[in-house]
């Protein structure tokens, strides 16, 4: 299988999420987790890690999502941060624009080829 550009990127993505997740091991091993000057660099590489290696798993996911979620999401994700009680919104509004994107909601709508 060729290297093209994409490929390039995830495999950017998940050497980034090795290192980073590498990084937290090495300070947990070395014992600085508990020093308040490295605090802020362990706690981003427990958190960042995980992330960027989810990021780099759906990678071939995330090409076939609709270009609405890409703005979406983020903006949904930064409204419950700020506010928790709109989840109480947010996964019943998530359930019904994951339903009325469904295939079997486009039955009418596909043509035939003569």
């Amino acid at each position: 299988m060729p290297l093209n550009e994409d490929r390039i990127r995830q495999h950017t993505i998940g050497c980034l999420a090795l290192f980073t997740l590498l990084c937290g091991v090495i300070l947990w091993l070395l014992g600085y987790s508990q020093q308040p000057q490295i605090l802020p660099y362990y706690s981003i590489c427990w958190r960042l890690g995980p992330v960027l290696a989810l990021w780099w798993l759906a990678w071939n996911q995330l090409k076939i999502l609709p270009a609405w979620a890409y703005l979406s999401v983020p903006m949904v994700l930064v409204a419950l941060v700020i506010n928790r009680k709109l989840v109480l919104l947010a996964i019943p509004l998530a359930i019904l624009l994951s339903l009325l994107n469904h295939p079997w909601l486009k039955r009418g709508r596909k043509r035939r080829k003569p």
